[in-house]
């Protein structure tokens, strides 16, 4: 199955995407398997090579460029701020994405969104800020880079690893383990935090494509649904988007 069939969510998707290791990817993906329209955009920052997942790219920095008709006629529309200095694109003002917000519920259209930064490191831990996930997200799927396993505790495996330390009790430089990941999607403060209450919660297992990789996986799912997420999905989504798998 592909990830929307994995998710199995209802619909229009209003959907926030966090964690690290497949964001972007499983934004784009989705966006391509729903039907209709889908818009797309952040709440944090996206990359300037990203913006090739749409068919069209639009910069608002007012009102005024806020046009659902021109958007409507897409099948996907990258909705951005402005480039910053470092080379990578704003979230729309928060006022800009509540009225694009609006627009996709007047037009039923499925709005998808990055609402996490890692700088292409395969796990993360969130910071005191993240992730700004929205109150009107009414699905967040939590993203985990699984080619993280086995690898140590370091910045260049884990952004943020200081934290993930604190979350999971696991040791700088200590090999990263399937139960720390468990420990990290658990904390209130880790894969939980700052989701909506309501929110349908997903977890996927990015970067999963051989069966060793998925047979350490499902050891922790039934701790995951347990836990409080209703879809637990294992796969990799850019190298075998209709082989994933779900469970709930």
């Amino acid at each position: 199955m592909n990830l929307l069939q994995a998710l199995n969510a209802k619909f229009p998707l209003c959907t926030a995407i966090v964690g690290a290791g497949g964001k972007t990817s499983a934004m784009a993906a989705l966006a391509r398997q729903v039907e209709g329209a889908a818009w797309v955009t952040t709440t944090a920052h996206l990359g300037t090579d990203q913006t090739n997942i749409a068919d069209m790219h639009c910069v608002l920095e007012t009102e005024k460029d806020i046009n659902p008709p021109l958007w409507l006629q897409q099948k996907v529309t990258l909705l951005t701020g402005a480039i910053t200095q470092d080379n990578r694109l704003h979230s729309p003002a928060a006022d800009l994405l509540e009225v694009i917000r609006q627009a996709a519920e007047r037009s039923a259209v499925h709005l998808i969104f990055e609402a996490d930064g890692s700088r292409s490191i395969p796990l993360k831990a969130p910071g005191d800020h993240e992730p700004p996930i929205p109150a009107w997200a009414r699905q967040v799927i939590v993203v985990v880079g699984a080619s993280a396993l086995g690898s140590p505790l370091n910045e260049q495996t884990v952004f943020r690893a200081g934290r993930y330390a604190e979350l999971t009790s696991l040791l700088e430089g200590e090999t990263i383990t399937i139960e720390s990941v468990r420990d990290m999607l658990l904390h209130p403060l880790g894969g939980l935090k700052n989701i909506p209450s309501g929110a349908q919660k997903a977890v996927l297992f990015n970067q999963a494509e051989d069966p060793v990789t998925r047979g350490i996986i499902e050891y922790i799912v039934p701790d995951l649904l347990a836990g409080g997420y209703d879809r637990i999905i294992v796969g990799g989504v850019k190298h075998a988007p209709d082989s994933l798998e779900s469970y709930w």
